[in-house]
């Protein structure tokens, strides 16, 4: 299965602190479905990720109509 993450916020206090840790585990514990990280411009890093979690940019500013 392939699951993508909204990982935008991760700098964020509160629900980046949520993202961190859900990605975290899901790289510790999951070694079959396949991990899209939806990043900004800017990514963010994380520790090492395995092969099955891949980082996708989305271009687009947080005022674009298609961020909603």
């Amino acid at each position: 299965m392939k699951i993508a993450i909204d990982v935008r916020r991760v700098a964020d206090f509160g629900v980046g602190t949520y993202i961190r840790n859900l990605v975290r585990t899901l790289a510790r514990k999951d070694g079959t479905n396949e991990y899209l990280l939806v990043t900004g411009p800017e990514p963010r890093e994380f520790d090492p990720l395995p092969e099955n979690f891949e980082r996708v940019v989305f271009r687009l500013g947080d005022q674009s109509f298609r961020n909603h």
